[in-house]
């Protein structure tokens, strides 16, 4: 099961550059200080520790800057000392799009869940195995318990630019605590470009204005240039005695992931892929050829009222393009320097 939680944040208009993942030892990047801590100016791990100017979650300060509002902190710091069992959520402590220090804050949220290690309940949990791949309006939330290592607590997401344009770098800086940390755990972080919501309560119903299975498919141009973003996941995975790993994924269509995995594997026909639903419980839908699977997708779409034939048809010959550009162009192997 995955824990449910909510961070989202304003992402749009992002620009092509280059994604820097798995930062060593900490540090200040775009001011804000990656170490593990949650201060303000001041740096726990990386090149230099200590008290060092940046920005961070929080401040001990009223004089320096913290990302997220501390509104009520007394508040809710009173109620967790009593042991209290409560759930809240925060945003930025600035208005959208603030510049400070020379960096554009784009937005900010924190929340903080509610235990819901056994024999604690937590009303808002997948209750189902809701994969990130599903369309999210086939998800299903509820009330449950779950081990202590996926007992998510607190969540952070920040975006800013490194720079106050649109041609600055952007960075995305998120972070997570959970009450158990023996085993393996995963959780994502999800960016939707249109509004996904969830209402109601055993069940809990998921809802999207997303046109593509419920996501948004990013789009290139014949020369790989983006002509329109997409929704966007960020899959880590804790293994003990390993560093973290994570995954960067966009969504694209059928068409175009057929395409590139033809060109890999040299043939359409691939080992057997099987794929369920909780829409339709007990049955195992399985494909063995990358065109079969995406020509199903596409009649799908067709009977569900989403797109015309032609549209369909139009929108595979697209994939077909970019597939075909992605592995001459980008998907090339790289030459190897030879030692002197």
């Amino acid at each position: 099961m995955k824990k449910l939680y909510f961070i989202l944040l304003l992402a749009v208009f992002i620009k092509s550059s280059p994604i820097f993942a798995q930062l060593n030892n900490g540090g200040q990047h775009a001011f804000f200080g990656i170490d593990g801590d949650t201060r303000s100016n001041y740096i726990k791990y990386g090149p230099s520790t200590g008290l060092i100017s940046s920005d961070d979650w929080f401040s001990f300060s009223p004089a320096i800057k913290n990302v997220i509002d501390t509104a009520n902190a007394s508040y809710y710091r009173t109620l967790l000392q009593a042991g209290a069992n409560i759930g809240f959520s925060q945003r930025m402590s600035a208005p959208l799009y603030a510049k400070f220090s020379g960096k554009l804050w784009l937005d900010a949220a924190y929340g903080r869940d509610w235990l819901a290690t056994a024999p604690l309940t937590d009303s808002t949990a997948f209750t189902i195995a809701c994969k990130n791949g599903d369309n999210p309006a086939n998800w299903v939330g509820g009330a449950t318990n779950f081990p202590d290592k996926n007992d998510l607590i607190d969540v952070f997401a920040h975006m800013r630019r490194d720079g106050i344009t649109v041609y600055d770098s952007l960075w995305l800086f998120t972070g997570t605590s959970t009450v158990g940390v023996v085993g393996s755990r995963y959780f994502d972080i999800e960016l939707y470009k249109k509004t996904l919501n969830y209402t109601g309560m055993n069940p809990g119903v998921f809802s999207t204005s997303g046109t593509d299975a419920g996501h948004t498919q990013w789009i290139f141009d014949a020369s790989g240039n983006i002509t329109q973003t997409g929704d966007m996941i960020l899959a880590v995975s804790y293994n003990p005695g390993a560093a973290p790993v994570v995954d960067v994924r966009i969504w694209v269509s059928t068409a175009t992931f057929a395409t590139v995995i033809e060109s890999v594997l040299g043939s359409p026909d691939i080992p057997e892929v099987t794929m369920t639903s909780p829409t339709a419980p007990g049955v195992t839908h399985r494909w063995s050829n990358v065109w079969a699977y995406a020509d199903e997708v596409a009649t799908a779409r067709i009977y569900a009222g989403f797109h015309y034939r032609f549209s369909s048809r139009v929108g595979q010959d697209m994939g077909r393009k970019i597939g075909r550009h992605v592995m001459q162009n980008l998907m090339q192997p790289t030459s190897l320097a030879t030692s002197r």
